[in-house]
């Protein structure tokens, strides 16, 4: 069966908000590990997955540009943040909020870990709609550019010149001068929201960025900073589930663990 009939047949899986699918892979992106509530979900039991390439779940519906985006973050050492549609291994699909991070051992990249919840219906949905346009412009080969760029201060500055020229040619230059001085005296008063902040937020995307952040944040100058902050939730989200999985699979040793040296006491008894 073509991959791309999937989209067309297959259904949605959906899992409660407060159960997180946790996998890890090599450097190669192939499946290392897998959580009980990942496997339940895919359709995968653990011995099938492990070991085959983590796109096995990927689904068609899912725009190439957004996979660069996320290999670009993980081989510069960052982590990623996205809404993701994944595919069943009957080819039903689900929709997860993925955080997927570097692992590290000994200051060296040894493997991704990926913790994924139930997304938001309003981040859902935004998601398939810039998807569908990320897919349209990869049809076309258009290029894709996802940086920030307001034009308004440039066009406020345009505005003031010609503001205070057109004063100087219609009222003479004392009304050109009082328009000019009014205009600096703005420029005083809101010099923190017109450069200071803005400068600041220009820096938090220089530092981070991602073509997610129109899915979770939209697209204006403050999303910046937003989406920044949903970022740092999203990685302490992500420390939690995983330090909670990592104690099932430790309590679940312990169990067998206790099982077997009961068993042994008996029949030495």
């Amino acid at each position: 069966m073509n991959t791309s009939d999937f989209s067309q047949i297959g259904k949605e899986v959906t899992f409660p908000a407060d159960v997180q699918l946790v996998s890890t892979t090599d450097l190669r992106s192939y499946v290392t590990y897998a959580n009980t509530a990942f496997l339940s979900v895919s359709g995968y039991t653990l011995d099938e997955l492990v070991g085959l390439p983590h796109n096995v779940i990927r689904h068609p519906d899912m725009p190439k540009t957004a996979f660069r985006d996320l290999w670009q973050k993980l081989k510069e050492g960052k982590a990623w943040r996205g809404i993701v549609k994944n595919r069943c291994k009957n080819g039903d699909f689900y929709w997860v909020d993925a955080y997927v991070t570097p692992i590290y051992e000994d200051k060296n990249i040894v493997g991704y870990q990926s913790v994924r919840v139930k997304p938001t219906t309003e981040d859902r949905n935004r998601a398939e709609k810039i998807y569908a346009q990320l897919h349209e412009r990869e049809r076309l080969n258009k290029k894709i550019s996802f940086s920030w760029q307001d034009y308004r201060p440039i066009f406020g500055l345009l505005f003031s010149i010609v503001s205070v020229i057109s004063a100087y040619f219609i009222a003479g230059w004392l009304t050109a001068v009082w328009c000019l001085l009014s205009f600096l005296l703005l420029a005083i008063c809101f010099y923190p929201h017109l450069i200071t902040t803005p400068q600041f937020l220009r820096s938090l995307a220089m530092e981070y960025d991602s073509i997610t952040r129109y899915i979770y944040s939209g697209t204006d100058l403050s999303s910046i900073a937003d989406f920044h902050l949903k970022h740092w939730q999203a990685r302490i989200r992500t420390v939690l589930g995983r330090t909670q999985d990592s104690t099932g699979v430790l309590q679940t040793l312990a169990g067998r663990l206790f099982s077997a040296t009961a068993k042994a006491k008996n029949d030495i008894d």
